[in-house]
């Protein structure tokens, strides 16, 4: 989305953005905190690695930025699994991961949408997320002061859509209803 937001700044999009709900993401560069699966798949043997990497070392490593009460079942997490794999997911890991370089590349493209943002807006953040949680906030709160509209989930990890779905949904409907009373 931090792309779609640089280009509508330039009056480059086709259709209008209305609003953001953000939820847990490395926003900035600076602060994104990958995890070893992360790091090893953006290295130079990440093609390797990620063709043959065993599905219980994705599945520990993605438990490992849930919430200690809100991890995923052995059956949630194979579905995990699966969903990374379709269409040869593992194969091509090294290269959707990616996206960490671009941040460095893209940063003040991408972050000076968010310092002059002029729509409504929310960040709904799981602080416990090692990977973008409190440590993101607070970064967040230092670089774009103005942008008040901060749900802040304690106890939850990266996933604050799959931990507490109900919560997430009745903070976005929240939003969404101060955006648009009579939506």
């Amino acid at each position: 989305i931090q792309e779609l937001l640089a280009r509508d700044m330039e009056g480059g999009l086709d259709f209008s953005i209305e609003s953001i709900c953000f939820m847990n993401g490395a926003l900035f560069p600076e602060t994104h905190r990958p995890i070893l699966a992360q790091k090893l798949l953006i290295g130079p043997i990440g093609a390797v690695l990620g063709r043959f990497t065993p599905d219980r070392f994705f599945k520990r490593s993605l438990a490992s930025i849930f919430g200690r009460d809100t991890k995923p079942t052995a059956e949630e997490l194979n579905d995990f699994v699966e969903a990374f794999k379709y269409k040869d997911g593992k194969r091509i890991a090294h290269t959707l991961i990616q996206y960490m370089r671009e941040r460095y590349v893209y940063r003040e493209r991408w972050v000076e949408p968010l310092r002059n943002l002029r729509r409504p807006f929310r960040f709904i953040n799981g602080l416990a997320d090692p990977v973008s949680g409190q440590h993101l906030i607070h970064r967040f709160r230092e670089v774009v002061p103005d942008q008040k509209d901060i749900v802040e989930l304690k106890e939850i990890g990266h996933f604050p859509h799959f931990e507490v779905p109900e919560t997430v949904l009745a903070r976005y409907f929240e939003f969404r209803e101060g955006i648009a009373p009579n939506a």
